[in-house]
């Protein structure tokens, strides 16, 4: 029996393999990208998450979804969150990567310097966070 066919298929199989590997790799430049885009991601989540928590110790309802985000370079992120019948304030949260919450406003008012406890904010737990290093969740 003459397995001759069979081995040129396999053979173009494997040779159209290693040519969609080959020219299908990520350049650099698409990395970068990509990594940008998933930085953004993750800052604008922590911002939402943390902004709505110090927001919530000065008002008695949740905050969720803001009405408007803006980018402020690659690590500060400004949120917005317009009255609606749920929430009659209209509140200003300042997020910078690194710091956390640096300004909150409510109706136009600064609250004042914020605090909040992050123990139960993803981030702390992600591996390599200092909280993880030093407190062992």
């Amino acid at each position: 029996m003459d397995h001759t066919k069979t081995v040129f298929a396999f053979i173009g199989f494997m040779l159209t393999g290693f040519l969609v590997i080959f020219f299908g790799r990520m350049s650099e430049e698409d990395n970068g990208k990509y990594g940008q885009i998933l930085t953004n991601y993750q800052t604008n989540t922590y911002a939402r998450e943390n902004c709505a928590k110090a927001a919530r110790s000065k008002l008695s309802q949740p905050l969720y979804m803001p009405t408007e985000s803006k980018t402020e370079g690659a690590s500060t992120v400004v949120l917005s969150w317009n009255p609606t019948a749920e929430s009659p304030h209209a509140v200003s949260c300042r997020y910078e990567q690194g710091k956390g919450v640096t300004e909150v406003k409510i109706d136009g008012v600064s609250i004042g310097p914020v605090s909040i406890d992050i123990s139960d904010d993803p981030a702390s737990h992600a591996p390599g966070a200092w909280v993880e290093k030093h407190w062992g969740h």
